[in-house]
């Protein structure tokens, strides 16, 4: 009888082994040809598309920006030549509440110089609404993160006007509010990560350091919404002499549920046990109070360089990072990415492999958490000398689900909307006429509802509102069956958007 539970119990643990093997479940290779590409960047939009932006390399250090537009079966929308040539890393994208995008790129890179900064409003097509140059003059400017902030405004954060570690604050349409420089006195500041924390504040990482050792270390800045500093931080995680720090667009900085913070980043940790060990992925757990908490560095004695990407938390409070080969050392296999995932106390739990079978060498950069508890990675696939965009969509099951995303502080512009609502259509679906409620704020200028294609974003129908009604009757009959995009408009500021089904 002991031997037979202990038959069912070892068949009970193998079952919840085999049922928690991680599943590449599709991917993808785009554009692939001999020129050097990657995604560096991604941004969901609200429909559930996720836009990918990348370089091209077009000269020796000339990259084209290209985007890419999937869905969630990483089914292609479109991809097209972007609107920017830039330096490969010197980019930032995020979705805004309309539906669209916000970009930042270098104006020109074919000699290095980075002279001004090219700032993109894009609608969910990717093309753009409008454009603000800034810096346009000879001093470098690199933007490597940008947020959008609660009043529709821009927050972008980089290499600015020679200034390493600095925060540029625009309205909603690109114009430059004010520009703040947090730059030491070391030639290796830099900003590369922007995010908000739970409270509505700001959190700021980077580098700092830069002497006759050529070393650097991890800096932390918590600011407020109007970039005053509230905490200045630096640590290290090894030694003064060691370089500790982040890869631009490679890696973040992530507000964790509990208030605190997770770095990911890398250290050199060539010794004379890891020969190879040149640059290492490293993942540091900071308090709210930006205190090292725990830190992990993966040495591996095979692999010239390992890299720690993006990572995202659980709801029982671990956390899963995207990882990756950078730069194998001669005969490891590359055609192989992985997500590590961790206790709340820093120690590793699980570490699940993604094969590819359409590409000897991959690089994975983006993570993005999906609904349905699966993940989209985007990065560059390589095979010999050709490269491509690389997308692919992986699952673990039984991984509990990520931590949805918080709402911001409303800032007072907002209370200016208070009472405003966007109903949902009615009939839905519908072949006729299709009934929008909707309520408006005492005091505005002007409002109106948009209807849109859902593949594309290109606007099909705009209506004005009158004032003293609460609904609006669209005839449509001539349209074709499918989802369409409804959104709210209120004095240029967008409120909300929804979904119209049209059956015919």
């Amino acid at each position: 009888m002991k031997k037979l539970i202990l038959f069912f119990l070892s068949f009970g643990v193998w079952l919840q082994a085999q049922a928690q093997q991680p599943q590449l479940i599709q991917e993808r290779s785009y554009k692939t040809s001999a020129d050097a590409k990657f995604i560096v960047t991604s941004a969901e939009a609200n429909n559930g598309n996720i836009l990918y932006s990348g370089a091209t390399l077009v000269g020796a250090y000339d990259y084209v920006n290209y985007f890419l537009q999937v869905q969630l079966n990483t089914d292609t929308l479109w991809i097209r030549k972007g609107p920017a040539n830039l330096g490969l890393y010197y980019q930032a994208l995020q979705a805004t509440p309309d539906g669209g995008y916000i970009f930042f790129g270098t104006a020109d890179h074919p000699t290095r110089n980075l002279t001004g900064i090219n700032f993109y409003k894009l609608n969910a097509a990717g093309f753009a609404q409008w454009t603000q140059s800034i810096f346009s003059t000879n001093t470098d400017n690199v933007p490597f993160t940008a947020l959008v902030m609660p009043d529709r405004g821009y927050l972008v954060g980089g290499y600015l006007q020679n200034s390493g570690f600095s925060l540029l604050r625009t309205d909603s349409l690109g114009v430059t509010k004010w520009m703040k420089n947090y730059t030491k006195t070391y030639p290796r500041d830099a900003l590369l990560d922007l995010k908000f924390t739970r409270s509505g504040k700001i959190i700021a990482a980077g580098i700092t350091g830069g002497n006759s050792s050529n070393t650097w270390h991890p800096r932390i800045l918590l600011l407020n919404q109007n970039g005053d500093t509230l905490k200045d931080k630096q640590f290290q995680i090894r030694s003064y002499n060691n370089k500790e720090g982040m890869i631009a667009n490679f890696n973040s900085i992530t507000p964790l549920s509990d208030g605190g913070f997770l770095y990911t980043g890398y250290t050199d940790t060539a010794t004379t046990n890891y020969p190879n060990g040149t640059d290492m992925g490293m993942l540091v757990k900071l308090d709210s109070s930006l205190n090292v908490k725990w830190s992990y560095v993966h040495r591996t004695i095979n692999v010239d360089d390992y890299a720690f990407s993006k990572t995202k938390e659980l709801e029982d409070s671990t956390t899963v990072v995207l990882a990756f080969n950078l730069r194998p050392a001669s005969g490891v296999a590359t055609n192989e990415f992985q997500l590590f995932r961790f206790r709340a106390n820093g120690t590793l739990k699980d570490v699940y492999p993604f094969t590819s079978s359409i590409c000897s060498d991959i690089q994975a950069i983006t993570l993005d958490a999906l609904p349905d508890s699966s993940f989209m990675v985007g990065g560059r696939c390589r095979n010999g000398n050709s490269y491509g965009f690389y997308v692919a969509k992986v699952k673990v099951p039984g991984l509990p689900p990520v931590v949805p995303p918080f709402t911001i502080t409303s800032t007072k512009k907002e209370t200016l909307l208070a009472g405003t609502t966007l109903g949902q259509s009615y009939p839905n679906p519908t072949a006729a006429e299709a009934i929008i409620p909707y309520s408006l704020p005492k005091n505005y200028g002007k409002a109106s509802i948009m209807i849109r294609e859902i593949a594309t974003g290109r606007e099909i129908r705009k209506y004005d509102l009158k004032r003293n009604s609460s609904s609006l009757t669209v005839d449509v009959s001539n349209l074709s069956s499918g989802l369409y995009l409804y959104s709210l408009e209120v004095d240029d500021k967008p409120v909300a958007t929804k979904k119209l089904a049209v059956m015919q």
